[in-house]
């Protein structure tokens, strides 16, 4: 078999099955390379070319990340407790936004209908909503975290999990108000 099949540059592999080195020119059906196509080597270029020629753009080359003491780096159980985290808070969260998504149609139809005061009326209402909601919604997040304990977690993931819910239960009240302010400069 030949050397593999080249693109921008890229190291030569295993060549695929049915393509033999042959001719430059030559096409599949004379056993040889493909022709050569450029307008396909000036589209690819700027992929292929990318990881080889700045390889200084890695996150993991910065001088920053070797200044990051190893009590303050993150282990497994605090990237457990995150994930974990992000995972029960969003869809609680995010679900309690949905209700906030009948503003839409309510503001465009009183902007449609040149009602002003309408279109304000339901931007507060959708505020005052958005307040009496982030209340069940924390107490939802909270009545979890026992359940969890009873399902089994890992206890070491579960110490950070505790802290980081309870600090995001600060984040639901100005999460719904931003939705709402959305829904209304959406509409």
């Amino acid at each position: 078999m030949g050397s593999g099949l080249r693109a921008c540059g890229a190291p030569s592999g295993p060549t695929l099955p049915g393509v033999r080195d042959g001719p430059k020119n030559a096409g599949p059906k004379a056993g040889g390379r493909m022709k050569s196509r450029p307008h396909l080597r000036r589209s690819l270029a700027p992929c292929c070319a990318w990881p080889r020629r700045w390889p200084w753009r890695s996150w993991a080359r910065w001088p920053w990340a070797s200044w990051i003491p190893s009590w303050l780096a993150p282990g497994p159980a605090a990237i457990g407790a995150g994930s974990l985290g992000g995972m029960l808070f969003y869809p609680v969260v995010i679900s309690g936004a949905g209700v906030l998504l009948g503003m839409d149609t309510l503001v465009a139809q009183s902007f449609g209908a040149n009602d002003p005061r309408d279109c304000r009326r339901t931007l507060v209402d959708g505020l005052w909503l958005a307040t009496a909601l982030s209340a069940p919604l924390a107490a939802v997040l909270v009545a979890l975290i026992p359940v969890l304990h009873a399902v089994g977690i890992n206890p070491r993931v579960m110490a950070p999990f505790t802290g980081y819910v309870l600090a995001l239960l600060w984040g639901i009240l100005p999460l719904l108000w931003f939705t709402a302010l959305r829904r209304y400069l959406q509409a």
